[in-house]
């Protein structure tokens, strides 16, 4: 329990606006509520954490979010990527491991909220109006005040639960051992599936015409590896698992990756980005294509 306090985002910025002269909020002991977006969850609990507080609720504003307002988002409040109680080691064999805990996880609790839910709270709060850039589309965004206090209680059960990649391999037919890898997140907590989807449906696409290429006698000269990652939206826990277990071969063996997440992101042109490495082979394709 303690005095709610509304931190718009929860991006650094938002939380020294709520400092200043004018407002003098003091966050610590608080329980701070913030809209989602900006920002990913885990770096606004994180955020407020360092400033004292002792819990978080993250809602969805109809300002950015067109949903049901009796709808919670989901997500994760870990800022790392992979199993958190297997930090810088594979998750898929516990028993040569001691028992850890990633310092990415939060002291803090941290939930999520219904649209209904933040706009009662918002209803109930004083204290000073919020700036401007606070404000979405409910008639009122005070930041609390002294008296508007709020207990947060969390009962999540823990729960281990198997996670499988998917990986389709064409063997090179002059250096085998050395790969290229083209991978896929396949999982969507809620809104942007169409990112996974896309991706997913690319590479079942590339791989299927792969297949066709080498019944017609094509042969890569290194083998090419399809990956469909599972639980990226629980913090790329697939790909770093897989990333961790098998990163002394890797280092050695594998030669690029591919990533085709948000392959297509509807911003009517064509955008690339990759390690200085594989800039002058991005140009020389595009110089070769047809616009």
């Amino acid at each position: 329990e303690g005095r709610v306090v509304y931190a718009n985002y929860g991006e650094l910025a938002d939380l020294q606006t709520l400092q200043n002269e004018e407002y003098k909020v003091n966050l610590n002991g608080s329980v701070v509520l913030m809209r989602a977006g900006k920002i990913s969850m885990a770096q606004k609990v994180m955020n407020v954490a360092k400033m004292g507080a002792v819990a978080a609720l993250i809602y969805p504003d109809p300002a950015d979010y067109r949903t049901s307002e009796d709808i919670e988002l989901y997500g994760h409040v870990h800022l790392g990527s992979g199993d958190p109680y297997t930090p810088g080691f594979p998750s898929f064999n516990h028993t040569q491991f001691p028992p850890a805990k990633s310092s990415g996880l939060p002291g803090i609790l941290a939930q999520t909220i219904t649209t209904d839910m933040a706009r009662k709270i918002f209803a109930k709060m004083g204290g000073n109006i919020a700036p401007d850039n606070f404000k979405g589309v409910f008639s009122s965004y005070k930041l609390g005040s002294e008296t508007d206090k709020v207990a947060v209680s969390v009962s999540n059960n823990l729960v281990d639960t198997k996670i499988h990649n998917v990986f389709g391999v064409i063997k090179g037919y002059v250096d085998p051992d050395r790969y290229v890898v083209i991978g896929a997140q396949r999982d969507s907590l809620s809104w942007g599936y169409a990112k996974s989807a896309v991706g997913t449906t690319l590479l079942l696409e590339l791989a299927r015409v792969f297949t066709e290429l080498k019944k017609d006698g094509f042969k890569p000269k290194r083998s090419i590896v399809f990956a469909s990652w599972t639980a990226g939206d629980f913090g790329n826990v697939g790909v770093t698992e897989w990333l961790e277990g098998y990163w002394s071969s890797l280092d050695r063996k594998a030669f690029t990756y591919i990533s085709l997440d948000g392959v297509v992101t509807g911003v009517g042109s064509f955008r690339a980005s990759a390690s200085p490495l594989l800039h002058t082979l991005l140009q020389n394709t595009l110089k070769k294509s047809k616009a």
